[in-house]
């Protein structure tokens, strides 16, 4: 009835299994008994499987709090995507010539297990070959504890503050991990991005 005096509702798509208010007491038959009252059809959808078990949201954040990016893509039908401002960051990586972009995201948003992953990223409507670390950079600040989505763009050195930036998360590569030097880590990123080219 509230939607109802915003919004002049005539058709509401319920999943299989939805449920809403306390205790999920508004389910499918309340909300068509409430629909035949309120003047709005209701239409339930049949669930969709992979493999032998439905899709669900559930499903989806669970692969993504394990890094398993590729399941979420073949679950949504698409990769799992994060959207955010570039922000400045301390710097660090253009110092060692691996510039990064800090993402800012919405706090909302799931973030996939901390790790080292490949991506599309897209900004301004081009795609570019990416490698995304989330996760407190053990090397550098290893008492951080809030994670950090650092996106290095491959073969790409604009100046892109401000920017909006897209993340299409397509593999996990590896987890984060702390290097005895700086050197050690340079190798491991050189090592990184040779498998991003390969796998995009």
């Amino acid at each position: 009835a509230k939607i109802q005096a915003h919004v002049k509702l005539e058709k509401l798509l319920i999943g299989y299994d939805f449920a809403l208010g306390k205790n999920r007491q508004g389910d499918a038959a309340y909300l068509a008994d409430l629909g035949s009252e309120a003047g709005y059809a209701l239409q339930k959808f049949d669930s969709f499987l992979a493999g032998d078990a439905a899709i669900s949201s559930s499903r989806v954040r669970d692969a993504l709090v394990n890094g398993r990016v590729r399941d979420a893509h073949q679950l949504l039908g698409r990769p799992y995507a994060l959207r955010g401002s570039v922000i400045r960051g301390d710097g660090r990586g253009r110092k060692i010539n691996v510039p990064t972009a800090n993402i800012q995201v919405h706090p909302e948003k799931i973030i996939p297990k901390n790790g080292v992953y490949v991506c599309w990223a897209i900004l301004r409507g081009e795609k570019y070959r990416a490698l995304t670390n989330i996760g407190i950079r053990p090397t550098f600040t290893p008492d951080k504890e809030e994670a950090n989505i650092e996106v290095h763009i491959l073969d790409f050195h604009e100046e892109i503050y401000g920017k909006e930036l897209k993340l299409d998360f397509i593999s996990y590569l590896r987890d984060e991990k702390k290097f005895g030097s700086v050197d050690e880590l340079l190798n491991q990123i050189a090592e990184d991005i040779k498998k991003a080219k390969v796998i995009l």
